[in-house]
């Protein structure tokens, strides 16, 4: 796991406590992640060696953006929060609030048209079996797999990569104010040391908090997905490692950006390759469960990838599937 500095450290104290618990914890405990799909899809991930990430518009996730962004916006006009927090920025750096508003407003279209995404799920070891029924009801309910993945490529990832990892938020929307509100008061208890910070590094960390309040706020109905997503936003900066190609996906001809599954050290991509990475694939509730895992052992064995058999394995919770 990267290590923060002191002062990185302090300032995810502020802004994202939990969020911040919640990583160190998952990462030190040697966590793992869970990518529901379908069985094609799960397929073509491994056979190409590439995970896709496609555009937030084009998914179930857009709307969950939309969600982040009706929690946002409403605290700008509070004055004990937007009101508040402005008047404090400006008081250590005059004529920051308003830097930090146009630059916001030229911000999010990007975050909202040209982010790419990517979601897992936290795995315990207990669902290595029969996987998480609530996980095969929404994202794989017919002919479905898991691929349960090591957590260190999402570790370790570092600005060389462009694109970053974080747990999602569930909030309803009073819960979100109130959460804004004791950021604020923390902000505000702290003003010697934002005083003294370079005022294009504080813009950098208003910005990222206000960034990952929106995409990686969801309301608690979806708790129990214990979701985490990785975030492209290519329009912003640009991954040396990230292709860009063009896709049709169900009929719909869109850009789709794929992180490769090798290790490439000097773009940030480490414990990525393909051996090091899949902990086992679980097949979902099928009719076809068989079939399915004996492809996946041939796929595995194709690729040289050491136990395939031991590797896959099927769920029989007692799901149906027509």
């Amino acid at each position: 796991m990267i290590e923060l500095s002191d002062e990185e450290r302090f300032i995810a104290q502020i802004f994202m406590p939990e969020n911040l618990e919640r990583t160190e914890n998952f990462f030190q405990n040697h966590g793992k992640f869970a990518h529901y799909t379908s069985a094609e899809t799960a397929f073509r991930i491994i056979q190409s060696k590439k995970v896709w990430m496609r555009n937030a518009v084009t998914m179930n996730d857009f709307s969950e953006i939309i969600y982040g962004e009706q929690c946002l916006s409403p605290l700008f006009q509070q004055e004990e929060i937007g009101g508040k927090l402005g008047a404090f920025l400006n008081s250590i750096q005059a004529g920051v609030t308003e830097e930090l508003s146009a630059k916001f407003n030229l911000y999010l279209p990007h975050l909202k048209n040209h982010t790419y995404l990517t979601s897992m799920s936290e795995h315990d070891e207990g669902e290595d079996v029969y996987g998480r029924l609530s996980m095969w009801r929404a994202y794989a309910p017919k002919n479905g797999v898991a691929l349960v993945i090591n957590h260190h490529p999402f570790a370790e990832a570092t600005e060389r990569l462009k694109a970053n990892s974080s747990p999602v938020s569930y909030f309803t929307e009073e819960q979100f104010s109130e959460n804004y509100k004791q950021i604020v008061e923390r902000v505000t208890a702290n003003g010697a040391f934002f005083s003294e910070i370079p005022r294009e590094y504080l813009v950098s960390v208003i910005l990222n908090w206000l960034k990952y309040s929106l995409l990686c706020t969801k309301h608690p109905g979806f708790r129990e997905e214990r979701e985490w997503r990785v975030i492209y936003s290519p329009t912003v900066e640009v991954s040396p490692a990230i292709e860009e190609c063009i896709e049709i996906v169900a009929g719909v001809p869109q850009e789709v950006h794929k992180i490769p599954l090798e290790n490439r050290e000097e773009s940030g991509l480490v414990g990525a390759d393909l051996g090091e990475l899949l902990h086992r694939i679980i097949i979902g509730p099928s009719e076809d469960a068989f079939t399915i895992k004996c492809a996946f052992v041939k796929l595995l064995s194709g690729l040289r990838i050491e136990g395939a058999d031991a590797k896959v394995v099927i769920s029989n919770i007692p799901l149906r599937t027509f």
